[in-house]
């Protein structure tokens, strides 16, 4: 007959005699899960005007000799105008109205979401139709170029 001492108290893990018990090895599988991906909170007008402001000035717009002006229309959740400017390889981006402009850039809000999640780019969407340019087209094409 089996010593009644070695008895094994489960809610304590000891025996009768005041030896531990070992406890039986058990390998937890760990699941392996995929990396999150970042959030991004809905734009609304003014962290659109952050993103374009900060997306622009990363890229490089020293090559750009010329004088682009652009009006920037938002439609959508994110409604609203702002400007462009660059100037000798200066950028500036703030959220009014500019009369002297050289292009008018027309886009839904839904687009610039594609563009922050980095699934689209301005060049993609203006040749899907989803951005519309009035004005010097040259001028369009190279700002467009450097919104990434």
């Amino acid at each position: 007959m089996a010593n009644k001492k070695e008895v094994v108290k489960k809610s304590e893990g000891m025996t009768v005699s005041g030896e531990k018990a070992q406890k039986p090895s058990v390998k937890k599988a760990v699941a392996k899960t995929a990396p999150r991906k970042r959030e991004l909170k809905p734009l609304d007008f003014h962290s659109a005007v952050e993103f374009v402001r900060k997306s622009i000035k990363q890229t490089s717009v020293k090559k750009i000799t010329d004088k682009i002006s652009a009006e920037v229309t938002l439609t959508g959740d994110a409604a609203g105008i702002f400007y462009i400017e660059i100037i000798d390889g200066t950028v500036a981006v703030e959220p009014y109205d500019y009369v002297d402009k050289d292009i008018v850039v027309m886009l839904d809000s839904q687009s610039l979401e594609l563009v922050r999640a980095k699934q689209a780019s301005f060049l993609e969407l203006f040749n899907k139709g989803k951005v519309h340019v009035y004005g010097d087209v040259a001028k369009a094409v190279k700002l467009l170029s450097v919104l990434k």
